[in-house]
């Protein structure tokens, strides 16, 4: 009777062993999809980041600037963007996010964004956003977004907008939204662009509209 009743306990925790197996091996295997589900998603994420501007925006239309384009108005747009700011002394900085954009103001013409061009603060060249021009359409708006984790351009970064146009049309709006958000604290501000180069049109170059 006594060896029966071992010979049963030792069945029972074989059982028992193999029940804790299965369950491990089940967990194993549920932590292993989410970890390469969780890979696929940020390469996902990475992907879509480094998508061109008229990819992940496709209303941005490339277009052609050939040497024989009349523009009748073009300018340059400097934006301040803080990649990083200062808090109690220079050592201690809180890295932001920053969304540039640039905003087509007139009703009825559309304009060209012939470059944006993402500068760090000792006046280096970091990025070309725009592998080609662009045609901005009417009251339409284009985005160009610096990562919080992208640290390369520093607290005194800028953005420089090329734009023209072959007609006369409103003067676009080019402003950027730096975010940082935490579990203690948010910054969220504004920097508006200014227009540093606006070169002169040579009359012969100028086109009538219709």
């Amino acid at each position: 009777m006594i060896c029966k009743q071992m010979v049963q306990r030792i069945s029972q925790k074989q059982q028992v062993c193999k029940g804790v197996v299965s369950t491990l091996a089940v967990v194993s295997l549920a932590l292993s999809t989410l970890a390469i589900s969780g890979c696929d998603y940020m390469e996902g994420l990475t992907k879509a980041v480094e998508e061109p501007p008229e990819i992940s925006q496709p209303h941005l239309k490339v277009v052609k600037v050939g040497d024989d384009f009349k523009a009748v108005q073009q300018a340059s747009i400097y934006v301040p963007i803080y990649s990083a700011i200062y808090y109690e002394d220079r050592r201690r900085t809180i890295d932001l996010a920053a969304t540039l954009s640039v905003r087509n103001t007139d009703m009825k013409n559309s304009i060209i964004l012939r470059s944006v061009d993402y500068y760090s603060t000792d006046g280096k060249l970091v990025k070309k956003y725009l592998t080609a021009p662009v045609e901005l359409g009417p009251m339409s708006t284009a985005d160009f977004i610096v990562a919080r984790t992208d640290v390369s351009g520093g607290a005194g970064a800028n953005f420089i907008v090329d734009w023209l146009a072959s007609k006369k049309v409103s003067t676009p709006i080019a402003e950027a939204v730096m975010v940082s958000t935490g579990s203690s604290q948010s910054i969220s501000f504004v920097s508006r662009g200014e227009t540093v180069l606006q070169p002169a049109i040579e009359p012969e170059q100028a086109i009538k509209g219709p």
